[in-house]
């Protein structure tokens, strides 16, 4: 077995099951950080976050008309979304983001 192959499957794995090394953070750590994070955000994220939970959907377009937001600020909305775990990365073709965050899970927990 080569060790280009050796890579690729090692790779799948960790894709499939994530990343989780030993001494990686504890859930709660990482909630706590997300938590930090958000607090340093402006109010329109946490908008965002409620809107995305209530209609389980996620895109720019659809913040842009709730939030009556320009498409710039909408597409960095989903980024930031993005990089705290609310919605999942692009299935591109225009087709809304996978909601990450459980029906009752809200922008505070």
């Amino acid at each position: 077995v080569s060790d280009k192959e050796v890579a690729r499957v090692l790779a799948y794995w960790q894709k499939a099951l994530g990343e989780e090394a030993p001494g990686a953070q504890a859930p709660w750590e990482e909630m706590l950080e997300a938590e930090a994070y958000l607090a340093d955000r402006d109010d329109l994220v946490e908008q965002a976050i409620e809107i995305v939970r209530k209609t389980r959907s996620a895109s720019a377009s659809m913040l842009q008309r709730r939030l009556r937001i320009g498409y710039p600020r909408a597409a960095r909305l989903i980024e930031e979304l993005e990089a705290l775990g609310v919605v999942g990365p692009s299935r591109g073709g225009g087709r809304p983001r996978e909601v990450l965050l459980d029906e009752e899970e809200g922008a505070g927990e």
